[in-house]
Order: C-alpha cells, then structure tokens, then sequence
C-alpha cells in the first residue's frame, strides 16, 4: 500500500491499518511514498532510460530536474509550502497530489522507451533481460546497451539504489 498521505484515500487506508495493527509484533509497515516514487528515486533511473549522447534526454531535462527536486522533498520531509512551490515553479497543478504527480512525472521521463511505466504497468526494461523488449525497434538505444544486464541485476539494482532497501532496514527487513 503507498504512503502518499497527502492522498485522503490512502490516508484513510493508513489509518485503518494502524488501528488493525496495533499491538501486534508480528507486522511491520513499510513507509513508501509510493511505486513511482520508488522508481524515481532510483539512482540510475536516467542513466539506464537514457543513451550517453540522447536528444530525448535533452528534451526531458526539465522533468529530470523536477524529478530530482521532488525525489528530495520527499526523502527531506518537505512541508506543504516546499511542495506547492515546486509544483507551481514548474508549472504543475496544485490540485495534484504527490502520488499522482509521482506517476506523471515518471510516466512523462519514460515515455516512448522501453521503460515506459504509468500506474497500471512496469516498463518492460525494468524486469526482463536488456534487448528482449518484444516492442523494440532497431534505433531503439538505452544506457544499459553496451552493459546489457539481466532482468534479476536489475531487479537487485533497484532494491539497493531506491528507497526500498531503507524502507525495509528501518522494519527490520
């Protein structure tokens, strides 16, 4: 379940929880924003979408500069103010939420690669062996394309550069 509070229907859900949970050692919650968030604050994230000299890169420079500010906000507990600023410096809507705004910033950086990812589906790049995405076109180049790395090493990849393996350290995991 994300944790993006500042969506009332998973704050309703968090609440819910917390008061099933209470008092019971054998559940650990595991505070993360959300899914996309999760594969935002990726450390490669750009490096593995994007190829070295990539004009689609050039283009969504803006968004991965929006991405990192967010990224940080987020992971610095920053307030309501700090959000709404950022959201309004970048011409965002103030009536989105950081989940759904998670979603779009990361669906608009991966869009048209084979990272691709919107709220119902995972870029096929992130899971499967590099050069088997089965909608890949011959000029269709990433940072992984010299590397060529399998889809668990991308797997673990995300695990220890996101905000998962802290998330699961803090629970004891």
């Amino acid at each position: 379940m994300d944790y993006a509070i500042d969506n009332p229907n998973v704050l309703r859900e968090t609440q819910r929880l917390f008061s099933l949970i209470t008092n019971k050692n054998n559940v650990s919650v595991i505070k993360i924003h959300s899914f996309e968030f999760v594969l935002l604050s990726f450390k490669f994230l750009t490096e593995w979408i994007f190829a070295e000299h990539d004009e689609l890169k050039e283009k969504r420079m803006k968004l991965i500069d929006f991405k990192d500010k967010l990224v940080n906000l987020i992971n610095n507990g920053g307030d309501d103010n700090a959000v709404r600023s950022l959201k309004e410096s970048y011409d965002f809507s103030d009536t989105m939420n950081l989940e759904q705004l998670s979603a779009k910033v990361l669906f608009d950086i991966t869009r048209n690669t084979g990272f691709e990812t919107s709220k119902g589906k995972i870029g096929e790049c992130f899971i499967v062996d590099c050069c088997e995405w089965t909608d890949r076109e011959d000029d269709d180049i990433c940072g992984l394309n010299t590397e060529r790395i399998t889809g668990e090493a991308k797997i673990k990849s995300i695990f220890e550069q996101s905000v998962l393996k802290e998330s699961f350290t803090k629970v004891g995991l």
